[in-house]
């Protein structure tokens, strides 16, 4: 997803949600980087929509899992209410890992922690807000067993920020003689142990370790991977709201079936110009566009990636006239071309007013190439052009235009003699040339264009009924189908319904998101109810 998507708009311009949904994208401008010191994951609220930049390699995903372990532990979320995707299957299963790996991490530093607080004298420390019951009770043999009753006191009171960097100091110095000093000072660890500490009230350590424990036995609760399966998923769950036929797999000959597809559309297209159109079908060759399969591949994956998104009609233009054109290549192979010729002695180049180191003076003298390229080649001479007389012959045009309406080809001063060259009959000849061969450029590109109009709109017509008759289908159509049914009458119902069994979202290289997997967000997630 760019930056200027329309998901990343929403993101950034609500941020007051009662759902979460975080956006993690990279960008190409230097921006501060996601390091431990600056922990946005520590700071990011873990509520509203949020969308958080980095360049390439600065801790996104240390950002992600961190965020994910905030959601299991501080704000205690089912880890079945969570979605965390990324770009790729693999980055899918590394990021499953890392956030598995954080949360045995954690839970390391939670008994670890539970076996400082086993010690009443350790008390005041971790729990200053509770110095003053301690103190009382202190004579209690009830206070060795657990803090958890004790702290449960309503005379508990506000830490202090001096009290916190104490407890914080001391918590290293205590890691650092067992040994954990790299998990403890992790940011989020850190952050986490603060946060428990400070709650101990109403999230007792004992409740917190049960937690730790019991989803790292339920994480394959959580979703973690790519858009396209999410996708799979959520229209297999709510197949009766989609109308998704259980059983289709996933087809394995997609690309086959695109290249038969599109095979059979360049192939027409090439014999209606060869039969009806020889002219047009001999400038398509010489030109080069006549193009392979494989040359449309391209198209036809970004109509399948925007399969929603409407393909314009292609203005082709008026024909070509080929009788004028073959008109127009007889008057100029008939020029004598002495009506140039002073032309190509510098000197008097240089007394007409030429730029010295103007393209069009120092090709002057292929004039006499393109007049031979016509006589041989005919019709298709200007794909026949060396590289200084396709100078000429493509920069002529400037000739013709005066100092005052931005003319650079003769010098300030020079109008009488720039119309007397422009006027030169063979000068006049060879711009009624181009001017053809623009129209013809223009119109050899139209048609290109159209073939891959067609076989855009071939695929996405084609592909679906190919691939329904054999019971399968693609990612990108699952995710068609997916929009279809939440933009449908029954759409805003089943986004809530998906909203409700997955209140958390986080989207990794959202950069990378297309307009269908943007549109699939916008709905569930960043809808105005």
């Amino acid at each position: 997803m760019n930056n200027n998507s329309e998901i990343a708009k929403h993101i950034t311009s609500q941020t007051e949600a009662k759902l979460s949904i975080v956006a993690l994208t990279v960008t190409s401008e230097p921006t501060v980087e996601l390091a431990p010191e600056i922990v946005p994951a520590v700071k990011v609220a873990l509520h509203g929509q949020h969308l958080i930049e980095a360049s390439a390699g600065t801790g996104k995903t240390w950002t992600l899992t961190g965020i994910v372990l905030r959601l299991l532990i501080e704000a205690k979320r089912a880890p079945e209410h969570i979605i965390a995707t990324t770009f790729t299957r693999a980055a899918a299963a590394e990021m499953r890992e890392r956030i598995h790996a954080r949360l045995v991490d954690f839970y390391q530093v939670l008994q670890w922690l539970n076996k400082l607080q086993a010690n009443t004298d350790t008390h005041p420390i971790l729990y200053p807000q509770f110095e003053s019951v301690v103190n009382n009770n202190a004579s209690s043999a009830d206070n060795n067993s657990s803090q958890n009753n004790s702290h449960k006191d309503n005379s508990a009171k506000k830490i202090t920020s001096a009290q916190r960097q104490a407890r914080q100091l001391w918590l290293e110095q205590q890691a650092t003689l067992a040994g954990t000093t790299e998990l403890v000072s992790d940011p989020i660890n850190s952050h986490l142990l603060g946060y428990l500490l400070d709650h101990t009230a109403d999230y007792p350590l004992a409740d917190a370790m049960r937690r730790c424990a019991l989803v790292l036995t339920t994480m394959d609760k959580m979703f973690v991977g790519t858009l396209d399966s999410l996708s799979q998923k959520w229209l297999s769950e709510y197949s009766a709201e989609t109308g998704y036929q259980q059983g289709m797999k996933i087809s394995a000959d997609e690309q086959l079936i695109i290249e038969s597809i599109i095979h059979d559309a360049v192939r027409g297209f090439h014999s209606q110009m060869y039969y009806q159109q020889p002219e047009i079908y001999k400038l398509l060759q010489h030109s080069k566009r006549l193009s392979k399969p494989s040359d449309h591949l391209n198209v036809a994956t970004k109509s399948l990636q925007f399969i929603s998104t409407p393909i314009n009609d292609v203005e082709l233009g008026e024909p070509i006239d080929f009788s004028a054109y073959q008109q127009a290549l007889d008057d100029f192979a008939k020029c004598d071309l002495r009506d140039v010729e002073p032309y190509l002695n510098f000197e008097y180049r240089t007394a007409q007013g030429f730029g010295k180191a103007g393209k069009i003076g120092k090709s002057i003298d292929s004039i006499f190439m393109i007049q031979q390229a016509i006589n041989q080649y005919g019709i298709v001479f200007f794909n026949q052009l060396d590289t200084k007389a396709n100078v000429l012959y493509t920069e002529l045009s400037t000739a013709f235009i005066s100092k005052d309406d931005g003319g650079k080809v003769f010098n300030k001063g020079k109008e009488a003699e720039r119309l007397a060259f422009v006027s030169l009959k063979s000068i006049q000849a060879l711009k009624v040339l181009c001017d053809y061969t623009d129209r013809i450029t223009l119109y050899l590109d139209g048609l290109v264009e159209i073939l891959n109009r067609n076989i855009a709109l071939q695929v996405r017509q084609k592909l679906p009924s190919i691939l329904e008759s054999r019971r399968e289908t693609t990612f990108a159509l699952q995710m068609v189908r997916l929009n279809q049914a939440l933009s449908g009458q029954q759409g805003e119902r089943l986004a809530r319904y998906i909203r409700h069994h997955y209140p958390i979202a986080l989207i990794d290289e959202s950069q990378d998101i297309n307009g269908e997997q943007a549109q699939m967000l916008e709905r569930i997630y960043l809808a105005k109810d």
